[in-house]
């Protein structure tokens, strides 16, 4: 499939160069500026400039990496002129924006999608690995999200599918995660760095991932009981243990021990081996 990229953001550029390695060849790109052009052409090397115009035409999927006003200007002309073609793909991978902010792209017959990893990215060659086993956002609507899911899978990503109902919450989630969350780590930070405190950051680093951690066990522990009124199975206790979930106790709002094995429950010393292997 040939893929061009339109605007600057560092997200564009990662994303293009990993589905580049996904075997996908990469028809053009619009100008970067700058003080990114240094970095976009080491990370797509031998990528031909070309007019929007003209990247629109050729590519099957075009990755519309920018947002705000530059974005809307962007699909202001493609409506006008009337630049997608039926089954064309066209995503955005800014954090803020609106699937319906596509909407014109979609009434000339394209498939639209939001792609947004889910991590901090800077436009290197260090961001392709970086993307391996992140998560990302796949706003779509139903009958085309198995193609954004697809597009997240080809570049190393997990899909966390968001309905069009749901995207102001992701929007709004994203944006404390990461906004918030910054100007918290360097509260708690700063007056460690200013007594002088060895290892503060790494410190730090480990108690708010204990932190984090803690507070996902607590939500999946009760999302599980809330899914499961009448108890566990052992097999769906062995999965709970897997994704990290504490099992409801004898105390909790859960299911009783009576209905369930014991926990941890009890495993084999060693697994069986299977008859035909020759070992």
């Amino acid at each position: 499939m040939g893929i061009g990229l339109v605007g600057d953001s560092p997200a564009g550029a990662v994303m293009a160069q990993a589905l580049a390695g996904a075997g996908h060849a990469l028809v053009g790109r619009s100008v970067p500026p700058e003080d990114r052009a240094d970095h976009v052409e080491a990370l797509l090397p031998g990528v031909p400039v070309m007019d929007v115009d003209d990247i629109i035409r050729r590519s099957e999927m075009v990755i519309l990496a920018s947002d705000g006003e530059a974005l809307a200007h962007v699909v202001d002309d493609i409506e006008q002129k009337g630049l997608c073609q039926p089954g064309q793909i066209v995503c955005q991978t800014s954090t803020g924006e609106s699937l319906a902010t596509l909407a014109p792209v979609m009434a000339q017959g394209a498939i639209t999608v939001r792609l947004v990893p889910l991590l901090p990215l800077t436009g290197h060659s260090l961001d392709i690995r970086r993307l391996r086993g992140a998560w990302c956002g796949v706003v779509a609507h139903g009958p085309v999200a198995p193609i954004g899911q697809a597009l997240a899978l080809e570049m190393g990503m997990e899909a966390l599918v968001i309905t069009p109902e749901g995207e102001a919450a992701f929007n709004d989630s994203v944006a404390l995660a990461t906004g918030q969350t910054h100007q918290f780590v360097q509260e708690a930070l700063t007056p460690l760095l200013d007594a002088g405190v060895d290892f503060a950051p790494q410190a730090l680093q480990s108690l708010l991932h204990a932190t984090i951690d803690g507070i996902i066990r607590q939500h999946a522990t009760e999302q599980h009981t809330a899914e499961h009124p009448d108890g566990f199975s052992a097999s769906e206790l062995l999965d709970m243990e897997g994704l990290g979930v504490e099992p409801p106790g004898p105390n909790s709002n859960g299911p009783s021990t009576e209905q369930t094995t014991t926990w941890p429950p009890e495993r084999p010393t060693q697994l069986p081996r299977d008859p035909e292997d020759p070992a």
